[in-house]
């Protein structure tokens, strides 16, 4: 299990189409929701991205946003 975990309590992290800022937004994800992680990769931008549920949307969100669960 993973979360949403930005520098903001009500900071929000955008789910896109690839991994990287280039690619289109989906939506942006609250901080604190669960997502699914899927998959990972580096982009083009040298950052780690996971590619993850959430809802019923899949995307790709910047790895250094998302925390595991403490439990």
């Amino acid at each position: 299990m993973a979360y949403v975990c930005t520098n903001d309590d009500n900071g929000r992290l955008t789910l896109r189409s690839g991994s990287g800022t280039s690619f289109r937004k989906i939506k942006e994800i609250p901080n604190g929701n669960i997502v699914n992680i899927l998959s990972g990769q580096y982009g083009r931008d040298r950052y780690y991205w996971w590619n993850v549920g959430h809802g019923r949307s899949l995307g790709w969100v910047r790895a250094d946003y998302v925390c595991n669960d403490p439990q």
